[in-house]
């Protein structure tokens, strides 16, 4: 298990930081509320937008982190598990990109009316997940994937 930010950036900069997903995404705040990281080596800036500040780009400036200008982060203490959140990013040549968070534990389910990526959505992964698969287990003990379709 990884003890710190430090030795996180270190590996993750290195290769080798297998375990780099408790780092980047939203994680849940002892004190309440979710940090948000992501990285974006070339954004000129980024906004945490959500439905937790009305999708507002003033609300949540996220910041470099102090020794690292590829790591952004931000917290807030409105925004709540269930809660549908990206990261709009401000390039170089001054476009504004909506982008889902790549390390999100969980996503929207259908694609936006306008065709537009799917926004993440907050999940608070230290809790135990329950799963609702019996019905495809049964089906999958009793086929064989050498003489039927995969898709």
């Amino acid at each position: 298990m990884i003890k710190n930010i430090m030795e996180h950036k270190y590996l993750f900069h290195q290769g080798s930081n297998y375990r780099s997903y408790e780092m980047f995404g939203a994680h849940r705040l002892k004190e309440g509320g979710y940090i948000f990281r992501t990285w974006a080596p070339r954004a000129v800036s980024i906004s945490l937008v959500g439905e937790f500040n009305d999708w507002d780009l003033n609300a949540h400036t996220m910041k470099r982190l102090e020794d690292d200008d590829s790591i952004w982060e931000a917290s807030s203490d409105d925004a709540k598990e269930g809660d549908l959140y990206k990261f709009a990013i401000r390039t170089k040549d001054g476009r504004l990109l909506y982008k889902a968070d790549p390390y999100a534990f969980e996503s929207e389910s259908a694609r936006a009316e306008d065709g537009s990526q799917r926004a993440s959505r907050i999940y608070d992964i230290s809790k135990p997940f329950t799963w609702h698969d019996d019905e495809w287990m049964k089906k999958r003990n009793t086929s064989d994937p050498y003489k039927s379709p995969m898709n």
